[in-house]
């Protein structure tokens, strides 16, 4: 994190500059991509120390980021993730 933020709007603000700012690293970019699929647990009064992924219903696999898979298969959920980080990866590049 590029600076400590003691409340709720400096969460916000910091996390939709995040979002609305391109990665200017590669690290930096599997960081947002983990971030946004596994959780934060900074901030929010609910944390229980689990990240956010999670097994639901007839054992599909739930992401943090609200993605559900289609069959009870962790491979389906690993492709997920993998693509997620391989779109953050491809910011940096368009980059320069």
């Amino acid at each position: 994190m590029r600076g400590e933020v003691r409340h709720m709007g400096g969460i916000r603000a910091h996390v939709d500059g995040l979002v609305s700012t391109p990665p200017e690293t590669r690290e930096e970019a599997i960081e947002n991509a983990l971030a946004d699929h596994l959780g934060d647990p900074y901030g929010r009064g609910d944390w229980d120390g689990r990240l956010e992924p999670s097994v639901g219903d007839h054992g599909l696999f739930h992401c943090g980021c609200g993605w559900k898979s289609s069959v009870p298969d962790i491979g389906e959920w690993r492709r997920h993730m993998a693509d997620a980080i391989l779109a953050e990866l491809a910011e940096v590049r368009e980059r320069g």
